[in-house]
């Protein structure tokens, strides 16, 4: 999220509803830093990670702290995310990504059409999320206890009824997206 304390909190969250940045997301971005200290992203990632919400571990497990040490590249220079693109779609996960920019008061958007693999998993293709310094158009999870909402009606997107009932979306087929252009101050 553009604020640097959370993720996108699409699917499960059964830790917290409201998908706070943790200490093992900070792990991952800090792996792939580690392990591709020659890539262009690296900078940038390191520069996000100081300025998280999180910029340090701050669990006392000590796994996660004997990871920080192992894992901490110094040959890496923190880098601002100027230059790099505001949007990203993960077509094998159907999700698209975008943003007005790099910086924390951005408009960030999430779109999700792609494959619902599982009978178990979150009816949420269609969906939309839009963040503003605050949820605009969010998914219900939320506002649940668990972070575990995976019926239709629990996430931003059209749905169809039909005899009063909302009808669910069928396990094992995919959404696609079918256009998908971006532009100087278009997406």
């Amino acid at each position: 999220m553009p604020t640097l304390d959370r993720i996108a909190h699409t699917g499960d969250h059964a830790r917290d509803r409201t998908a706070p940045f943790f200490d093992y997301h900070r792990d991952y971005l800090a792996q792939l830093v580690n392990l591709f200290p020659a890539d262009p992203l690296a900078g940038p990632i390191k520069g996000m990670l100081a300025e998280s919400a999180l910029p340090a571990m701050s669990m006392s497990m000590s796994m996660m702290y004997a990871s920080a040490f192992l894992t901490d590249h110094p040959d890496v220079i923190a880098a601002p995310r100027d230059g790099l693109n505001t949007a990203y779609h993960a077509e094998g996960i159907g999700e698209l990504y975008a943003r007005s920019g790099w910086d924390k008061a951005a408009t960030w958007v999430n779109l999700i059409a792609g494959p619902y693999t599982e009978s178990y998993a979150h009816q949420d293709q269609g969906s939309i999320m839009i963040y503003k310094g605050g949820g605009l158009a969010y998914d219900a999870n939320v506002d649940t206890t668990n972070g575990l909402a995976q019926a239709t009606g629990a996430h931003s997107l059209v749905r169809i009824e039909s005899g009063g009932a909302t009808v669910r979306q069928v396990a094992s087929t995919i959404s696609k997206l079918t256009a998908l252009h971006q532009g100087d101050g278009f997406l």
